[in-house]
């Protein structure tokens, strides 16, 4: 499985996320979780958002989906540009034309986001009559067709049957199948291998990449786990305490990682020439909301920290031939990934 070939052209953006701040209420007072976010997602490609738990990866992608729960949550400020759409300032009916139909997601749990009460067919034919205005024999119709497109067999018989008759992989794929009913231009798959074992996350991830290939959908893959990374992304974005802190292709980034904390998930992998089976490990944990730090929000994490520079003011974004790095000291450091042993 390889990533699609970066895309250089301004006209390949399809989903622009511009200085995103999402706030949530809480004691009182509003709480960033999400801080000044600037991604954008191309044709036709697989993006992804790595990162700890507790980054901001989910609550990105649901501000994306105009799912940001109201009133105790809301966006601050920024944009998010679908087709040069503003998601963030549409009106309800303009978002509603967009999501479901031209955006899709991919929730984690899927056996908790299915209906119960309902066959599997009859949820994805609600979806295809809801945003194409199809008749009921057509909607059930393009059910079957989209639950054998994902590898279910005996499709017809299968979507007569409730969620609690599939395995988990099959309610995953069943949730694929229901992201892809409406033929969308973006599918946001947030951990959609999450309590898969591994051999059902492979044939899950096989299964986004043939979706890719076979349809052109652009795919934002939100996961903590870079060896998903590495199988499906041609660029990805880190992030950590509610910022992004680095982006890249995929190969340059696992290559020569400029942020520290970049390099300390390359480094948490574990390694076949690692005597052992030794990693290495981030002391300490991503700090909650509210309890960000000021400065580099990693920098009492991080082994290269500059107490003159990394521990007050904002650290901005700097940009550089097709990457982003949010560190003073990247252009000092040398970050490959450690050999043990």
């Amino acid at each position: 499985m390889n990533g699609v070939p970066a895309l250089d052209r301004a006209s390949d953006v399809l989903l622009a996320v511009e200085d995103l701040t999402v706030e949530f209420h809480s004691d009182g007072r509003w709480v960033r979780v999400v801080e000044g976010v600037n991604v954008d997602v191309r044709r036709g490609e697989v993006l992804g958002l790595v990162g700890e738990s507790g980054s901001g990866k989910t609550v990105t992608s649901l501000a994306v989906m105009g799912l940001i729960p109201k009133p105790f949550g809301r966006v601050s400020s920024g944009r998010v540009l679908f087709d040069d759409m503003d998601l963030i300032r549409a009106a309800p009916r303009q978002l509603d034309s967009v999501r479901g139909r031209r955006i899709s997601m991919i929730f984690q749990e899927p056996a908790r986001a299915l209906n119960p009460a309902f066959t599997v067919g009859e949820q994805i034919a609600a979806v295809v009559r809801r945003h194409t205005g199809a008749n009921r024999r057509q909607a059930w119709d393009r059910a079957v067709e989209v639950l054998d497109s994902v590898h279910i067999p005996s499709a017809g018989l299968r979507a007569k049957d409730y969620p609690y008759m599939f395995s988990g992989g099959m309610c995953q794929r069943v949730m694929i199948a229901m992201a892809l009913a409406c033929q969308p231009d973006l599918v946001i798959a947030d951990e959609p291998t999450t309590a898969l074992d591994v051999t059902v996350q492979d044939q899950i991830l096989r299964l986004l990449d043939e979706v890719r290939r076979s349809t052109g959908v652009a795919i934002l893959l939100i996961t903590h786990d870079l060896a998903v990374i590495a199988a499906m992304c041609s660029r990805v974005g880190v992030m950590y305490a509610g910022q992004i802190v680095e982006e890249g292709p995929v190969d340059e980034l696992f290559e020569r990682p400029r942020h520290p904390y970049t390099a300390g998930l390359l480094d948490s992998l574990p390694r076949l020439d690692a005597p052992g089976g030794q990693f290495g490990a981030i002391p300490g944990r991503v700090p909650p909301p509210g309890q960000w730090p000021a400065g580099c929000h990693f920098h009492p994490r991080c082994g290269y920290v500059d107490p003159d520079r990394c521990t007050s003011g904002s650290i901005a974004l700097a940009r550089e031939s097709g990457s982003s790095c949010r560190c003073v000291r990247a252009d000092e450091l040398v970050l490959e990934r450690r050999t043990h042993g």
